[in-house]
């Protein structure tokens, strides 16, 4: 017996014996082998419990995964927003030409006016038209030379509410005087349902998608 031997508890000693057996004895290290697998075998269940009782660590991957895509979807309506109303010609030239683009100061001016009772726009009207995407007057239609107003609305994906927002602001300037054309721009094909909704309320949809992005 080693001093090492001497030195260890009787457990220990019983391992050691096990171990020099197993290592002699190839066919009963098999044995042993395929017990154990068979243990962890039927262990698997319980392991596999474990993972899917974590199963919330995934629902909040989920929901930051869901959070982040509608924020990169909210950043792309912004870009094409900004697109619109930078280079509108790139995007209406087919239906208005020329004319002149609201500022944002402007638009404000005309909110302030009519809670000052200095404008013929109610306060309501202007507020709509504050949060319209982009205010054109005075364009011409490029066929017959005509006036032509046109409100637009940009998003990324347009649906219902962008319809009736094109709608109802574009029919503020009509109450005005003006020939005013309804514009929703989107980078996707708008579902049928609510481009049946765009075509019965004659709003125009622009779908640009990536033309307008590489532009």
């Amino acid at each position: 017996m080693t001093m090492t031997e001497e030195t260890e508890s009787p457990e220990e000693q019983e391992v050691r014996r096990i171990i020099r057996v197993l290592r002699e004895k190839p066919g009963i290290a098999e044995e042993v082998r395929r017990a154990l697998l068979s243990q962890e075998l039927l262990e698997l269940p319980g392991h596999f419990a474990k993972f899917v009782a974590k199963d919330g660590d995934f629902g909040s991957l989920k929901d930051d995964v869901k959070a982040l895509t509608g924020d990169v979807g909210d950043l792309k309506g912004d870009v094409l927003e900004d697109r619109v109303r930078a280079r509108p010609d790139d995007f209406l030239d087919e239906h208005v030409t020329g004319g002149t683009v609201l500022s944002r100061a402007q638009v404000m001016d005309l909110a302030r006016k009519a809670g000052q009772g200095l404008s013929l726009l109610s306060v309501d009207e202007a507020k709509a038209l504050r949060n319209a995407d982009l205010v054109l007057v005075g364009g011409r239609n490029p066929e017959s030379g005509k006036r032509l107003s046109a409100v637009v609305e940009a998003s990324s994906r347009a649906g219902r509410h962008d319809v009736e927002r094109a709608r109802n602001r574009a029919d503020i300037l009509s109450r005005h005087g003006h020939t005013c054309l309804a514009i929703v721009v989107t980078r996707y094909p708008m579902e049928d349902q609510w481009r049946r909704l765009a075509e019965e309320a004659s709003v125009v949809v622009l779908t640009v998608g990536s033309i307008a992005d590489a532009a």
